[in-house]
């Protein structure tokens, strides 16, 4: 404490309270300064909450896109599969009807063949 304030204790209540009014002052106006970094401290981290939420949302989305893809891709190589069987199947069924077909016209070839040669060889037989 001061000279002064020893000599006057009223002096000393003074400036005291001037002291205090001060000190107060000094802390409104550090608090009003500090109230916008607080709140913009808030901010940021709710910010890094949202940014963190849509990273881990986008990671799921990721994860289920990569798992309806490769499910598509099963998919389409079991389609592909069974269109290659349906292929060869027609395919083999196309080559039997071939045979059949040719071995019809044989058939009908020779069947042709032998009534021309009994048609040519008839003689019809007269009788007086």
């Amino acid at each position: 404490m001061c000279v002064r304030c020893i000599q006057n204790p009223a002096s000393a209540a003074t400036a005291t309270v001037a002291i205090t009014a001060a000190t107060a002052a000094t802390v409104t106006a550090t608090s009003a300064t500090v109230a916008p970094t607080i709140a913009a401290t808030a901010t940021i981290a709710t910010v890094a909450a949202t940014v963190a939420a849509t990273a881990a949302a986008a990671a799921t989305t990721a994860i289920a896109a990569t798992a309806a893809i490769a499910a598509t891709a099963a998919v389409t190589a079991t389609a592909a599969a069974a269109a290659t069987a349906a292929t060869a199947a027609a395919a083999a069924t196309a080559a039997t009807v071939a045979a059949v077909v040719q071995d019809a016209l044989n058939v009908m070839t020779g069947f042709l063949s032998s009534r021309r040669q009994q048609v040519h060889t008839y003689s019809p037989q007269t009788t007086a």
